[in-house]
């Protein structure tokens, strides 16, 4: 999540924020990855789609249905961009944009998209791996 959160940072995190009320975009979440060999894992990621749109990516921005959407002032200087063809060490290609949300899932992604393994890897992320929200520091 760098440059947002810093490696090593600690950070608190309502674990009830969405007992009732769904993620929204721009929230950091804590997260289990989709991956079964991280199950024991947290993560902590950004939304940026919702159920039912479709998200792709243009000129580093983030489209929602066609849609260019502004993000929060604090990351105007990240650019967002599909991973194009690149690999994975599991030998996995990246998701093909523009990518349709399923469903009762989230698009989420890394607030570092160079180095950020996320839904443009892996696609959307179902809600019930969503456990939390990172509260402001």
């Amino acid at each position: 999540m760098e440059p947002t959160l810093g490696r090593g940072e600690q950070v608190t995190a309502d674990m009830w924020a969405y007992a009732l009320p769904a993620p929204r975009r721009w929230d950091v979440v804590v997260l289990h990855p989709k991956a079964d060999d991280l199950k024991d894992v947290v993560w902590m990621m950004r939304v940026v789609a919702l159920p039912g749109e479709r998200v792709s990516f243009s000129d580093g921005h983030i489209l929602i249905d066609g849609i260019p959407v502004m993000p929060p002032p604090q990351l105007a200087a990240i650019h967002f961009k599909d991973l194009g063809s690149k690999p994975f060490s599991s030998g996995a290609g990246p998701i093909i944009h523009p990518y349709t949300v399923p469903r009762d899932c989230y698009y989420v992604v890394g607030d570092n998209p160079l180095a950020a393994y996320d839904s443009r890897a892996w696609g959307a992320l179902p809600r019930g791996n969503i456990i939390g929200r990172v509260l402001d520091n």
